[in-house]
């Protein structure tokens, strides 16, 4: 009787033990597949801010927001870490780069491939930590386009109370009703 006792302690402890394998074996399953799906979702290889003149020739992956648009030739682009132009090419072949950042409000949330090059001779800013080089574009996605906003969003712009109460008010009214 003591053997058949021992038995069925051990046949149940053992069953015990393999579903606490196959539980902690499936957790970590499943925590592996969450960290390659969330690496899915890491899509920029450098930040803006961190970029200097040791990157030149290398491919970076950014992602950010348009800060600043000039002439349909440069892209400023902001991000947490700072900001870094983007160089759009103006040959025939970056037609489409052209389009896609001219039909691009300010605020919306691009992603871009491309070469760190030097800036020309001269164009240097001092200003920016990212003012030695930039970005010439290959590619770039659009991740989320902004609505037209009612004041720009920029260091320098001054929004008096009066105005942001104003919009906040029509904004509200707009969601209600």
């Amino acid at each position: 009787a003591f053997w058949i006792i021992w038995l069925s302690r051990l046949c149940y402890n053992w069953e015990k033990h393999i579903l606490t394998v196959s539980f902690i074996s499936l957790c970590c399953l499943s925590a592996l597949i969450f960290l390659l799906d969330l690496s899915y979702f890491v899509a920029r290889s450098k930040t803006c801010g961190e970029l200097r003149s040791a990157h030149i020739g290398q491919e970076v992956t950014l992602c950010g927001w348009i800060q600043y648009k000039r002439h349909e030739q440069f892209v400023v682009l902001r991000d947490f870490q700072g900001l870094t132009q983007i160089l759009i090419p103006q040959v025939e072949a970056a037609s489409h780069l052209r389009k896609l950042f001219s039909d691009a409000p300010v605020e919306s949330v691009v992603r871009v491939t491309g070469i760190v090059i030097p800036r020309p001779p001269g164009q240097a800013n001092p200003r920016m930590q990212t003012g030695d080089i930039e970005v010439k574009a290959e590619t770039a996605e659009i991740l989320n386009y902004c609505k037209k906003l009612p004041f720009e969003i920029k260091d320098f712009t001054k929004v008096y109370l009066s105005y942001f109460c104003l919009v906040c008010y029509f904004c509200l009214m707009e969601y209600l009703g």
